[in-house]
């Protein structure tokens, strides 16, 4: 490793997983060790396998192993509050905040608007796929069937998992310019299917000022964003239902783009993310040298 070279006063696994880098420090070290716990695996890999989906790092996952891994760290950094409870049982002597996720606000003016378009963003994880199948097969025709015009755009890898073709349905793979195809989009799918973590496609359609549609696992990590900048659809009809009430009422939709704007600004700025870590990194590391 190169921490004698480096000198960090912090270090940050990204993951559970690779909490063990902090053995190789050194002994007498006064290094802040952070792990991002993203999700808690002992959680997340039950819903991946009963979804089929084969779990990467380390498949077979306990509370136990988890908890042996989350105790070498100083800090536990976790989005959701729910995670952020069972962090404090599982490693009572760490100190563990929630954070969330910054972003750039974007404004995009309504003329920029496409009539009944839908986007989905994503990448190639597997998780993503199965998503978005669901969504094709399950949601798409019902939506057709009471909006003929609706169109859908799919951005991201997750165009490279999926071979069938789908009716008003455009696959366009990786996209230069992202910010257009946001800019186009009436509403925001967010279909997703296992819990953890907070979705990426989420918080870009926010800070885009999108409406979103999305399922219950969608909000993990911005829980406030339902009713305010999102509609929750359990079911496929309750998710078809609320992609033709987005599309059908223009009012609505801007109140929802309005809410996304203001939902932005208040959780997704640098400042709302990561202010309440910075703040304790500087606290410890002034005690650590007074010590």
């Amino acid at each position: 490793m190169r921490v004698a070279d480096f000198k960090p006063d912090v270090v940050i696994a990204d993951y559970s997983w690779l909490a063990n880098i902090f053995d190789d420090l050194p002994s007498d070290s006064r290094i802040l060790k952070t792990v991002f716990v993203h999700d808690l695996r002992f959680r997340v890999v039950p819903n991946l396998k009963q979804a089929g989906i084969r779990p990467a790092h380390h498949p077979e996952w306990t509370w136990e192993k988890e908890a042996e891994l989350l105790r070498k760290a100083t800090i536990l950094l976790t989005l959701q509050d729910e995670d952020a409870a069972l962090l404090r049982k599982m490693s009572p002597e760490s100190s563990v905040i929630r954070i969330s996720v910054s972003t750039q606000i974007y404004v995009h003016n309504a003329a920029e608007q496409i009539r009944s378009r839908c986007l989905y963003v994503a990448s190639d994880a597997e998780e993503n796929a199965k998503a978005l199948l669901w969504l094709l097969r399950e949601i798409w025709p019902t939506v057709l069937r009471s909006r003929p015009d609706a169109n859908l755009h799919v951005c991201g890898t997750v165009c490279r998992l999926i071979d069938e073709q789908f009716p008003r349905t455009r696959f366009l793979g990786r996209v230069e310019e992202i910010g257009l195809e946001y800019g186009a989009a009436e509403v925001c799918l967010v279909p997703h299917i296992i819990h953890g973590g907070i979705k990426l496609k989420l918080v870009e359609a926010l800070s885009h000022g999108r409406a979103v549609v999305s399922s219950p696992c969608g909000l993990d990590g911005l829980p406030e964003a339902a009713g305010r900048a999102a509609l929750v659809a359990e079911t496929p009809l309750q998710f078809a239902e609320a992609i033709l009430r987005v599309l059908g009422d223009p009012f609505q939709r801007r109140r929802m783009e309005e809410g996304a704007q203001m939902l932005a600004k208040k959780r997704l700025s640098t400042d709302a993310a990561y202010g309440t870590f910075v703040e304790k990194i500087n606290i410890l590391i002034s005690q650590s040298r007074i010590e």
